[in-house]
C-alpha cells in the first residue's frame, strides 16, 4: 500500500471514533486504493468523493500505448498543456494562436469524442462504493459550454455490462441534493458572493467550474447542499497536483469536514510521454495527423466548421 495512505489508515486505527487526523494531500495509482481509505475512515453514508473528470475518471482512448494508431493525444490534458506551450511559437505542430482558441478547439473535440476510464474496474468500486452509502461529484474544470459533450459521454460509459446503467445515472442518483430535491441547480449560477468568481454549473452530479479553484468552488457547492444528510468526510481526487494543492488549502482548517486531498498518479507516465521518452515525438506527429484529417473532414462536408 502506498506509504502515505498506510499512514493515514494507521493514524485513523490508532484515534478514537471522534477523533480528526489533520488534513491530507496523499497519492494513488489505483481507485481501490481510495476505497480502501474510505473503509477505513468508516461511516460512508457521511462521506462524498469528489472526482476530476479528465484523466482521472475518463481518458481518451489507448488501447495500447505502443501503437500510436491505438492512443489517442488529441483533445485531452497532456495534449491540451502541450498545445500551451506552443503558442507563440512557429512549431508546425500548433493548433492555436491563444488560450482562448485553444479552449474553442478543446471544447469542439470533446463534442466529438468518446471516452474510456482510466482503470477497467472503476465502475465497479464506484458501485461498490455507492452501495455502502457513499455519495459521489464530479468537478471538473470544463465549462458550461461542455455540459452537453461531458454527458454524452458519461452515458455513453456503462457501469455493469450485465446490468447495463450509464454512469451518468449513478452519479446523479447517488451526488449531492440541493435544496430542490436534485442533483442539480439552475445554471449557470454564481458559486458564492464573490465579484473575482465566474458562473459555474452544477447538473446530474457533475459541477462544472470553468477552470477555476476547485478547493473554493467544491466549498461554495456544499454550502449550497441539503444539510439532511451530512457530509464529515470528502475524499478528493485530481490528476492534477495543483487542484489536490488547491483543496488541501480550501479546507485544510475546517473544523466541520475531513478532507483527504489526493494526487491521482495512474496516467502519469502517459502524459509525460507525449512530451518526453522515445515515442514522443511519434505521438506528436500522429496527433498532428488527427487534428489535420478532422479539420480536412470538416472543411469539405461543412459550409461553416466550428473547427478551422
Amino acid at each position: 500500500m502506498n506509504k502515505r495512505i498506510f499512514t493515514l489508515v494507521l493514524c485513523l486505527a490508532l484515534l478514537p471514533a471522534q477523533a480528526w487526523c489533520a488534513a491530507e494531500m496523499l497519492s494513488a495509482d489505483k481507485f481501490r486504493l481510495v476505497a480502501a481509505v474510505i473503509s477505513d475512515l468508516g461511516k460512508p453514508q457521511e462521506t462524498l468523493l469528489v472526482m476530476d473528470d479528465d484523466d482521472t475518471l475518463t481518458m481518451m482512448p489507448c488501447s495500447d500505448s505502443k501503437d500510436t494508431d491505438k492512443c489517442q493525444y488529441l483533445g485531452g490534458p497532456a495534449w491540451s498543456s502541450w498545445q500551451q506551450t506552443l503558442i507563440g511559437t512557429p512549431s508546425p505542430y500548433r493548433v492555436a494562436s491563444s488560450d482562448d482558441e485553444l479552449f474553442a478547439i478543446g471544447s469542439a473535440l470533446f463534442a466529438v469524442n468518446f471516452m474510456d476510464y482510466t482503470e477497467a474496474d472503476l465502475p465497479l468500486v464506484l458501485q461498490q462504493l455507492t452501495n455502502t452509502g457513499v455519495r459521489l461529484l464530479v468537478e471538473t474544470a470544463r465549462g458550461g459550454g461542455d455540459i452537453s459533450a461531458t454527458e454524452n459521454q458519461l452515458t455513453y460509459l456503462q457501469v455493469n455490462p450485465a446490468d447495463p446503467q450509464p454512469l451518468l445515472a449513478l452519479i446523479a442518483a447517488n451526488s449531492l441534493i440541493m435544496p430542490e430535491g436534485q442533483p442539480s441547480l439552475a445554471s449557470p449560477f454564481m458559486p458564492c458572493a464573490d465579484s473575482n468568481v465566474r458562473p459555474v454549473s452544477y447538473r446530474q452530479g457533475v459541477m462544472y467550474v470553468a477552470g477555476q479553484n476547485k478547493g473554493a468552488m467544491l466549498q461554495c457547492l456544499l454550502s449550497k447542499a441539503n444539510t439532511e444528510r451530512p457530509i464529515r468526510n470528502i475524499l478528493f481526487i485530481d490528476d492534477t497536483l495543483e487542484n489536490v494543492k488547491d483543496v488541501y488549502v480550501a479546507f485544510k482548517n475546517s473544523t466541520q469536514y475531513n478532507v483527504k486531498a489526493i494526487h491521482y498518479i495512474h496516467l502519469q507516465k502517459h502524459k509525460e510521454a507525449l512530451t518526453a521518452g522515445p515515442m514522443s515525438a511519434a505521438y506528436q506527429k500522429k496527433a498532428n495527423e488527427r487534428w489535420q484529417a478532422l479539420k480536412t473532414v470538416l472543411g469539405k462536408t461543412m459550409q461553416k466548421p466550428s473547427v478551422q
